[in-house]
């Protein structure tokens, strides 16, 4: 009996602009072993020539097969785009962009490092599901701008965060949920976190929750000691900025590694992941911070011990 042949895929999308760290995030996930059926793919507004280019260096650097697809986006009028705005709307018109009948797409923000091979995270079992997330547990702590109550949903609703999605292609197509997602982001309506917020609202018990460490936030490592299969960086102190914390100079590093016989070398800002006044005192706070720590402790088991994870999403082990 032959065997069905199926493909992947791992996508990120965004501006051109922030393309250097999308293949960065591409490739922190090939470095650990990629089967051959598992396309690697950015799609991305507002590329030119030299972007390609670039892209191919990186490539031939690293001996990844990363591929650029160059996409024009048309935003709802009514949607402001912010800083990250194009990468979500490229998000919400996947369906558009991907011509290919998946079995699995995985699609992770920009802003993450991967620390784990994915074939796991892409053989899990969602239950008929259309998609897995992370279940945004540190919006306990009340440091997240919106809140699932917030944005029309019950107060103690189940809320993922989109940085880390792992769509079932076919479910996805089928219930069209991103068309959903888009137009509601189009109503003229606030959603402080943009695809994010509408996602969580369009797709109400229709997803399933994935291991946390899939998806560890600045937030949650911030204030517990989780070794991440994913670190995806949610404060606006990105690793190549100039505002990267000295705390996270181990993934500054990451990216100064990853783009070293490039194009994209002066991507790194130089003058990031210093010691100031402002980060003493944030460090300070935190260490200090025990009710927000027990709060976001209690959130973490609570996940941990009510989501019914598979053999292969074990709850998340904390380390005291």
């Amino acid at each position: 009996m032959q065997m069905a042949v199926y493909r992947d895929a791992v996508v990120t999308s965004c501006n051109a602009n922030w393309l250097p760290a999308a293949a960065v995030a591409l490739w922190s996930i090939a470095r650990h072993g990629l089967p051959e059926n598992i396309d690697l793919v950015i799609f991305v507004h507002g590329s030119n020539a030299e972007d390609r280019a670039n892209l191919d260096v990186f490539n031939r650097r690293h001996g990844t097969a990363i591929k650029l697809v160059p996409v024009e986006m048309q935003p709802p009028p009514s949607v402001d785009l912010g800083h990250w705005g194009v990468g979500t709307i490229l998000m919400l018109q996947l369906d558009r962009y991907i011509d290919h009948p998946y079995r699995r797409v995985l699609h992770v923000d920009v802003d993450v490092l991967a620390y784990r091979p994915i074939q796991d995270l892409l053989e899990t079992d969602l239950r008929g599901r259309a998609f897995g997330a992370v279940d945004e547990v540190h919006w306990l702590n009340g440091t997240r701008r919106s809140s699932p109550g917030g944005i029309g949903m019950e107060a103690d609703a189940p809320y993922f965060n989109a940085g880390v999605l792992l769509f079932d292609w076919r479910e996805i197509v089928d219930r069209q949920l991103l068309p959903k997602g888009l137009q509601l982001l189009a109503n003229g309506a606030r959603w402080p976190l943009l695809n994010q917020d509408v996602l969580n609202v369009v797709s109400a018990g229709q997803w399933w929750p994935l291991d946390l460490r899939w998806n560890v936030t600045t937030t949650i490592a911030q204030y517990r000691n989780i070794d991440p299969w994913i670190r995806h960086f949610t404060s606006s102190a990105k690793p190549w900025t100039e505002s990267c914390r000295h705390t996270e100079q181990q993934y500054r590093t990451e990216y100064v590694r990853a783009f070293e016989g490039t194009n994209w070398e002066d991507f790194v800002h130089p003058g990031g992941g210093r010691w100031s006044r402002a980060l003493f005192i944030h460090l300070i706070r935190r260490r200090f911070a025990f009710g927000r720590q027990r709060r976001l402790t209690r959130a973490l088991r609570a996940y941990s011990t009510t989501t019914d994870l598979s053999a292969k999403q074990r709850p998340v082990r904390l380390k005291e």
